[in-house]
């Protein structure tokens, strides 16, 4: 019986993608319990290749793979969902390396206790730490702690995917999906409409099961000022469409309009530099029609004093 699923997007990840395989491959878990999927994400160089060499060399496992244009991870993640066909669902990333029992204790745990719905571990820069413990104790708890605490400073609930297993039913019941046009917090808000589903228990292991190397290169690290704007209107509609779902006495509710408001100022902050144009802050302003004020209200006072400055420099410049 296929009991996970396992969804690897990959781009360009030559130098990499061999040692996620073989992290994959030396999984305590049977070898007839999980698939995994790969799909490319369009790579240029020998990604692909590398892939499917592994495939014919360790042929005892059930990896597949599939080959798009160069359309995002999120569509990318998307393909592997339609293509899944275990009980659970996981993904990871095709620089990373999972810790040799992390599968295995993972579904022990689903297949004990019935009332989980998610299972979640640490994850961790420094690969010494794959497969020793924190310093803290297994937790199963409701999954609405999760829910209403991911966008706080609780910092045990994180909003990655790839540090997570899911239940594919209830991924596909609920029709959740990845959306193709959010680039940047596309997982938290994946987690997020998941948990808003789920009226069971999360479990959190107490080991760094899940290595996740730092990329420089990644939108979470970029310098490039187009895609830091590009980031900022993805983040900002994630909260927003949290905010929408959410409870509006949560905690969730409050950090998502709070999140959402901080990038509105932001984005007009962005408009009176001249960095974007009107046209590109009144398309993210649509959301709360236009009603900054509100924002300004509950800026913190270096928050404000950014804005203000802005803007006086802002009428300066268009008064020369």
């Amino acid at each position: 019986m296929l009991f996970l699923s396992i969804i690897m997007p990959v781009y360009n990840e030559e130098k990499y993608i061999r040692d996620a395989l073989m992290s994959v491959y030396r999984q305590s878990l049977g070898k007839n319990k999980y698939e995994l999927i790969i799909i490319d994400d369009g790579s240029t160089d020998n990604t692909l290749k590398i892939c499917r060499n592994f495939s014919k060399q360790y042929a005892d496992i059930n990896m597949y793979m599939y080959a798009q244009s160069n359309m995002g991870v999120s569509n990318a993640r998307n393909i592997g969902l339609k293509k899944a066909r275990a009980k659970y669902v996981t993904f990871i990333d095709g620089d990373d390396i999972l810790d040799v029992n992390y599968l295995k204790c993972a579904i022990s745990a689903f297949e004990k206790n019935k009332s989980i719905d998610l299972i979640s571990c640490p994850r961790t820069q420094d690969i010494k730490k794959l497969g020793k413990n924190k310093k803290t104790y297994c937790l199963i708890e409701p999954c609405f702690y999760m829910y209403n605490y991911m966008l706080s400073n609780t910092s045990k609930y994180d909003g990655y995917i790839t540090n997570k297993i899911f239940k594919l039913s209830k991924i596909r019941e609920n029709n959740i999906f990845f959306r193709k046009e959010i680039t940047y917090w596309e997982d938290m808000l994946f987690v997020e409409q998941y948990l808003s589903k789920c009226v069971g228990n999360l479990m959190l292991l107490n080991k760094y099961y899940y290595y996740y190397r730092l990329n420089k290169d990644s939108a979470t690290f970029t310098s490039d000022t187009t895609r830091i704007i590009k980031n900022k209107y993805s983040k900002a509609i994630v909260a927003f469409l949290i905010s929408k779902y959410a409870n509006r006495n949560s905690e969730l509710y409050l950090c998502s309009i709070r999140i959402f408001n901080n990038l509105l100022i932001d984005y007009k902050i962005l408009y009176y530099k001249n960095t974007i144009t009107k046209g590109q802050y009144l398309e993210l302003s649509k959301y709360t029609n236009g009603d900054l004020g509100v924002a300004l209200h509950q800026a913190n006072l270096k928050k404000k004093a950014k804005y203000y400055f802005a803007k006086i420099c802002h009428k300066i410049l268009h008064l020369i």
